[in-house]
Order: C-alpha cells, then sequence, then structure tokens
C-alpha cells in the first residue's frame, strides 16, 4: 500500500504506465531520429527488420518457432482489438471484406469470461458485431 499510487515504483502494479527508463529515453531519440513510418516495408525497411527480428526473438523466448509471426504494438488494448479482427477474419466467411458482416450472413458470437477487459466489448461494436453477440461467462472466486 505504500507505494499504490506512485506508478514510477517497481512495485506498482495497478497501471502499465510508469516513469521512462534512461534507455528507454534513448530509444525512443533514436526511433524519433530514424522518423519510422510503419505504414508499409517500403516507407521503412530498417522499422520493419527490427520489428521482424523482435518477434523472431519473442517467439524463441517463449519457445514456439522463430517461423511465427507477429506485429508489435502500442499496448494490451491494441493487442486485444487486433487478436479480436485476426480471430473473427479467421472464422467469417471468405466474402467477409467484400460483403461485410450483413451480407456475409455470419453470425459470429465471441465468448469471454465477465473478467474480460471491456476493450473487446468495444472492439466488438467498432468492428459491427455488436454487444449483443458477446456471451458472458459468469466467474467466481474458483475461476481464477
Amino acid at each position: 500500500m505504500d507505494h499504490s499510487l506512485f506508478n514510477g515504483h517497481p512495485k506498482f502494479l495497478g497501471y502499465i504506465t510508469s516513469s521512462p527508463a534512461p534507455i528507454g529515453i534513448l530509444a525512443d531519440m533514436l526511433a524519433a531520429a530514424v522518423n519510422q513510418n510503419l505504414g508499409a516495408q517500403i516507407l521503412s525497411p530498417m522499422a520493419t527488420e527490427i520489428e521482424k527480428q523482435t518477434v523472431k526473438w519473442l517467439a524463441q523466448f517463449i519457445g514456439v518457432s522463430p517461423s511465427y509471426g507477429g506485429i508489435l504494438v502500442s499496448g494490451g488494448y491494441m493487442a486485444n482489438f487486433n487478436a479480436f479482427l485476426v480471430a473473427r477474419t479467421a472464422k467469417a466467411s471468405k466474402t467477409l471484406n467484400e460483403d461485410g458482416l450483413l451480407g456475409s450472413n455470419s453470425k459470429l458470437i465471441a465468448y469471454c469470461s465477465k473478467t474480460t477487459h471491456t476493450c473487446i466489448e468495444k472492439a466488438a461494436i467498432l468492428f459491427d458485431h455488436g454487444s449483443k453477440q458477446i456471451r458472458w461467462i459468469p466467474t467466481d472466486a474458483s475461476n481464477k
């Protein structure tokens, strides 16, 4: 409790934000100097290669094949948004891009525990599923 309001303290676990580390300041300075634009590989081949190599290292670190793919995003919120969109794309009809959700006759339903982060409901709304397409699974003390 001593450090519950001090988000720069190493034992603060309430939020992701923290004060910058000196190495992070240097990394931000270098990134700004490169002036990366990650809209496409051709716009920033250096940043793209750094991202690809970092994803390979992360795959190796967690013990999966380095051939696994991935992208780096700004945080957990965007990671969940991307995961929702990837899952939808994988399970939706092949005409989703042309017909949209209504035209594809897809009945996609997401199942989430009641403790799921609010960004999943927002993703369902923003990606035109609607919040009624989420089935909330109740949790209790034994469902940790």
